[in-house]
């Protein structure tokens, strides 16, 4: 939910125009793969290194969301979470 919301906050400051989320879920070899992606521009470069550190934010937020979720499911649930940016936006990659 931590990164639904922030593609929404995104797309609500860069003022997208025609905002979209894709999500893809697939699965194999006893692992399962969702993949969200935005078109809100992407994350800066100066700070996509530092978007699951705790209390980041570059907005009103509390800067916890990414960080609890990457903690989640790295830690109890052995998987990853990563980020970068793709073609007009951010592509969050879930990997449990």
């Amino acid at each position: 939910m931590s990164i639904l919301a922030n593609s929404k906050d995104a797309f609500a400051a860069k003022e997208v125009k025609d905002p979209e989320i894709t999500i893809e879920i697939t699965n194999g070899n006893g692992r399962s793969l969702v993949t969200i992606t935005d078109n809100a521009g992407g994350i800066p470069e100066a700070i996509i290194d530092r978007i699951f550190d705790p209390y980041f934010t570059t907005n009103k937020g509390t800067g916890i969301g990414l960080f609890m979720s990457k903690i989640i499911i790295e830690q109890q649930m052995s998987g990853s979470l990563t980020a970068r940016n793709v073609g007009k936006g951010a592509r969050f990659r879930i990997l449990v």
